[in-house]
């Protein structure tokens, strides 16, 4: 199986590392290789898109969707909202099933 790449920008918060945490634990009782990091949303024209499959953003950068996206416009790499409840939850399965969905896996 290929190795999927997803971002995921947030506010900068102590949450990203526990939804990152709980996505990684996730994908591999599911036997998914994932490579899943989460940075600032301030520094997203900052970072390496190579390879990059999905983009998160948590719901405290929702707002800036339409400027990550546009950033983003000369790429296919799509840009989701993760969800305010799986998040502030910490459902990593339920945010794992968002990402397979975006990418229709």
């Amino acid at each position: 199986m290929k190795k999927l790449k997803v971002l995921l920008f947030c506010a900068m918060g102590m949450s990203s590392s526990l939804v990152v945490k709980s996505v990684l634990e996730a994908a591999k009782t599911r036997n998914i290789v994932l490579d899943f990091k989460s940075y600032s949303s301030l520094n997203f024209k900052e970072q390496n898109y190579d390879g990059i499959d999905l983009i998160l953003l948590a719901p405290q950068v929702h707002n800036q969707m339409e400027e990550v996206k546009g950033f983003l416009s000369h790429t296919e790499t799509p840009v989701v909202k993760v969800g305010l409840r799986e998040y502030g939850m910490i459902e990593g399965d339920k945010i794992l099933d968002q990402i397979l969905e975006a990418l229709d896996k």
